[in-house]
């Protein structure tokens, strides 16, 4: 009878390891493996939007940095839209999301704002 306890409790013992071994792996994936990995594009971009390189820019100094855009859009303002790159996500990077940045002109052809989102 008492091997069995013994036997028992060295099972529950070997089971609660086991499972804060699990726990502590799915802490490990998630925070090496699950990780946003963007793409050269993208760090770009949003480096170009973060630090507000383009406003105060003309049509023209927008296409000498960024090229032709992909997309204008025409409503009170000019918007010009380009693809802004990529970020992977998900366990080895199984996920793609695909950003875009639209760049606003005020009535005088200058960069008014710009703006990172990611496209559906």
């Amino acid at each position: 009878m008492k091997k069995k306890l013994i036997l028992i409790f060295i099972s529950i013992i070997i089971w609660i390891i086991i499972g804060i071994l699990f726990y502590y792996l799915g802490e490990f994936l998630e925070k090496e493996l699950i990780l946003e990995k963007p793409t050269e594009q993208y760090v770009k971009m949003k480096e170009i939007n973060d630090n507000r390189t383009l406003i105060g820019l003309s049509k023209e100094g927008v296409k000498e940095i960024l090229g032709e855009p992909v997309k204008i859009y025409t409503y009170v303002e000019e918007v010009y839209m380009y693809n802004a790159g990529y970020i992977y996500d998900g366990i080895f990077g199984s996920q793609k999301h695909n950003y875009v940045v639209y760049i606003t002109f005020e009535e005088t052809g200058m960069v008014k704002s710009t703006i990172i989102k990611e496209r559906p």
